[in-house]
């Protein structure tokens, strides 16, 4: 248990690890100006993040130096706040735009429940080096993917407006179905003989992120909102709502984003209870 009060416990759930791409350029690109349209108009579901609200994000342990009293310096501790995707294409809403007049984007990827981060966080972990995989489960050993990551809790220092296509919404339904259905969208998606299921089964799809990548990235260069707020895709057994949510907030690669604040960091021993890290100049 953090010592806010922020519990982490994995139960066995079971998935297929994938790391998704934006396979399809033409469904990004015509994705992201259906989007832009809705952008312009100021007609898409959104919700307004109260400051002082706290976000949760895991980096990689090799960013994580404390200095000889055991506290972490705050400009190292800030590096949890770069934005290191821009040029990647490995994350759903954010990274390379792969498609010609489309600009790239890079993103934050922060939770704001636990489950959205345990989860998010044994996903993309399995199979890496270093982390021990249960052969009865196919999952990673929780114990041995936190090990090697430490987690941030981040208060924000202002209001922060933001696409909001989570379940929470009462119109995110309906926008993300007259995305899918628009005339172009569609023409998009059936290229090469393609028969999309929903728009929803696009955004979700766990080996092409086309759909997402082209909404996001939208989003990012509307000029008027921070980020994008969604469900996460990872599933867990202990619970069918035990999902939460994801807060993507946008910003230029090899840059922290601006306005959040890191208030402390919990480590993860393979043996003992997490550890509070303080966070200082």
């Amino acid at each position: 248990m953090f010592h806010s009060g922020l519990q982490i416990r994995v139960g066995s759930v079971r998935r297929v690890f994938s790391v998704p791409s934006a396979k399809r350029p033409h469904v990004v690109k015509a994705v992201y100006e259906e989007v832009a349209r809705r952008l312009a108009r100021r007609d898409v579901p959104t919700e307004l993040i109260q400051a002082n609200r706290v976000l949760y994000r895991a980096a990689d342990l090799k960013y994580m130096t404390l200095n000889a009293n055991g506290v972490f310096p705050r400009t190292a501790a800030n590096q949890a706040l770069v934005v290191r995707d821009g040029n990647w294409d490995t994350n759903r809403f954010s990274g390379r735009s792969m498609a010609p007049g489309v600009p790239s984007r890079g993103g934050l990827y922060c939770a704001i429940q636990q489950a959205a981060l345990v989860n998010e966080l044994l996903h993309y972990t399995a199979n890496q080096p270093g982390v021990l995989m249960n052969t009865a489960t196919g999952l990673p050993f929780p114990s041995s993917t936190f090990a090697q990551k430490f987690v941030v809790k981040i208060r924000l220092m202002h209001s922060l407006m933001v696409c909001d296509i989570s379940p929470h919404n009462s119109d995110s339904k309906q926008f993300l179905e007259s995305i899918g259905n628009a005339p172009s969208v569609q023409n998009a998606l059936r290229q090469g003989g393609h028969i999309p299921i929903s728009f929803w089964a696009e955004l979700v799809d766990g080996h092409d992120c086309s759909a997402a990548r082209g909404l996001g990235l939208a989003v990012a260069h509307s000029g008027y909102l921070h980020g994008l707020q969604a469900a996460t895709v990872r599933q867990s057994d202990r619970a069918l709502d035990e999902s939460g949510d994801n807060i993507v907030l946008f910003g230029a690669d090899g840059q922290p984003v601006s306005g959040l604040w890191v208030e402390c960091a919990y480590r993860f021993p393979i043996s003992g209870p997490p550890e509070e890290i303080p966070v200082s100049f």
